[in-house]
């Protein structure tokens, strides 16, 4: 299986306005579980549509986020019943360890 690799921005949990405006920006919200901590993340939607369609959903990913990098699954992705816009990705470490603090 392949390994793609993506680069994140960590954001903090915001209201609906806020996620509006990163979405109209061309990022996707989501978010890295992890046995100690959860991480909610800003993903660039073109890179996301990019691996769905030439990969599917069942591959692994590099995040890279400040010079750390996790390997990571596709958990989750949710999408709007109407448009099918992605509206939210869960991300599954591979392996859990500590990062991105």
């Amino acid at each position: 299986m392949e390994t793609f690799t993506i680069n994140v921005q960590k954001r903090t949990p915001a209201a609906k306005s806020e996620i509006r405006k990163m979405k109209g920006q061309g990022f996707v919200p989501g978010i890295l579980y992890d046995a100690h901590q959860n991480v909610p993340l800003s993903i660039q939607e073109s890179d996301v549509k990019y691996i769905l369609e030439k990969h599917g959903e069942n591959v692994f990913l590099t995040v890279n986020y400040n010079g750390s990098a996790v390997t990571a699954r596709i958990q989750e992705i949710q999408r709007h019943p109407v448009s099918k816009d992605i509206t939210h990705i869960d991300l599954m470490p591979v392996q859990s360890s500590s990062y991105m603090h």
